[in-house]
């Protein structure tokens, strides 16, 4: 790619930032309710793995940065863990998009009560998804901007409510809240995780995009390290201060918590400005991963694991063909919620978890190549290795049975297409080198 079409630490930390805060902190809220206040120990857990994760992806992109980010470490263990970690991550962020998309639309909703109606929500996100599909295919540049542009009109209500809800804190309410799930402290905790790891999606997309940066070696960790630690210190904070504000049964039933938090603090009048700053975030947000998934498929594309049409780029170096057949999986993915008369609530948990859950093998994998390299580590890098280790391990732990039981029947298919797909790739190399051999 042209350099001229290249972003720097500003604009990749922006699109960090975006790619993190999305839907995480427009629902996050909402689906912790269920929890309680004791969801906030599941926060620290969470934002201790995502600075560990933060930590390695920063230390990969100095050592090697690969075009590709996790799916290129991944290679780098095992081709066929690479293989598998191509198609699970462009699957896990498929999936994830349509819960950016159901959020968007949710915010949106606020503003077109219509919006509330499974088939026009539907719809919406069919429009939604081409319109930021063509976006996506003019470049790195004009999602970077579009990111910035989100995370700037959020951030001033969320400093607003982080700042200024501390008038009206009330730890009494706060402690009432502690546990509302019904289920031990424990069990809470680490069902908890599971939904805080959604908001850290997106830690590892500077390293995905490393070729569609300047000097990746020093705008990668910088723009990692400063995206997450600033999403770190906004989500513990606005979510705490939200936890003293409402019972959780008001929370619960609201599908935009920041809608209310501001309409309580400030004005009424102010709830339709925050839905349309959270409706653009979720915008850049879900452009940003949109533009991910197709740079993670044109990767497999290159290697043989998708076909071949993933890896072509138009002139600005973006693989267009790519993104138009996500955004046409999308669609039908979209159909099938249709006639199931799914909503938005149901869209967007079912594909949160399920795309949290798909993420921490390639996330576990990236771990792996890291300690596999033989170049001398630091204690802190082999703390943050270590953490990060568990941190997968833990949020694994808070998925029901049926989640795992499909996370694992996936991890499984994946796997043995792949041997498959590698022993193919093998074979042909050994049917080709005597013809090569003969030519010499």
């Amino acid at each position: 790619m042209k350099s001229e079409y290249k972003i720097g630490v500003g604009l990749a930390t922006f699109l960090v930032m975006a790619n993190m805060l999305g839907s995480g902190i427009s629902m996050v809220p909402a689906y912790m309710a269920s929890i309680g206040t004791i969801g906030m120990i599941s926060w620290l857990i969470s934002i201790v793995g995502a600075v560990s994760l933060a930590l390695v992806f920063s230390r990969l992109a100095i050592v090697d940065p690969a075009e590709g980010g996790v799916v290129a470490y991944a290679s780098k263990v095992s081709p066929v863990l690479g293989r598998q970690t191509q198609i699970f991550y462009v699957l896990a962020n498929l999936t994830g998009n349509l819960a950016v998309a159901a959020t968007s639309i949710a915010y949106f909703s606020m503003l077109f009560p219509a919006l509330q109606d499974p088939l026009i929500a539907s719809i919406s996100i069919i429009v939604e998804t081409w319109i930021l599909a063509f976006i996506a295919m003019m470049g790195i540049g004009w999602v970077a901007r579009l990111a910035t542009l989100g995370v700037v009109m959020i951030a001033l209500q969320i400093v607003s409510v982080g700042s200024y809800g501390w008038l009206s804190f009330s730890p009494t309410l706060f402690a009432a809240n502690w546990n509302v799930s019904g289920t031990g402290e424990l069990s809470a905790i680490f069902s908890g995780i599971l939904v805080c790891l959604w908001s850290f999606l997106g830690v590892e997309t500077a390293s995905v995009n490393s070729g569609l940066v300047k000097n990746p070696t020093r705008t990668v960790p910088l723009a990692t390290m400063l995206g997450v630690g600033l999403v770190c210190v906004i989500y513990f904070l606005s979510c705490t201060v939200i936890g003293g504000l409402f019972s959780m049964k008001v929370l619960a039933n609201t599908p935009a918590p920041w809608v209310l938090a501001v309409s309580e603090l400030f004005s009424p009048k102010l709830g339709p400005l925050v839905a349309a700053a959270e409706s653009v975030l979720c915008f850049a947000s879900l452009c940003s991963w949109i533009l991910i998934v197709a740079e993670a498929a044109a990767r497999a594309g290159k290697d043989g694991t998708l076909p071949k049409i993933f890896a072509e780029t138009n002139p600005r170096g973006v693989p267009a063909k790519g993104i138009v057949i996500e955004a046409a999986i999308m669609t039908a993915a979209m159909i099938v919620a249709i006639v199931l008369k799914q909503n938005l609530v149901s869209i967007f948990g079912t594909t949160a978890v399920l795309a949290s859950l798909f993420v921490l093998f390639p996330y576990f994998y990236s771990i792996l190549y890291l300690l596999k390299r033989r170049e001398k580590k630091g204690p802190m890098l082999m703390a943050a290795s270590i953490l990060g280790m568990l941190f997968c391990f833990v949020a694994i732990a808070g998925g029901t049975q049926v989640q795992l039981a499909l996370t694992l029947v996936v991890a499984l298919a994946l796997f043995l297409l792949s041997v498959r797909s590698d022993g193919k790739a093998e074979a042909s190399e050994v049917s080709t080198a005597p013809q090569l051999e003969a030519a010499d």
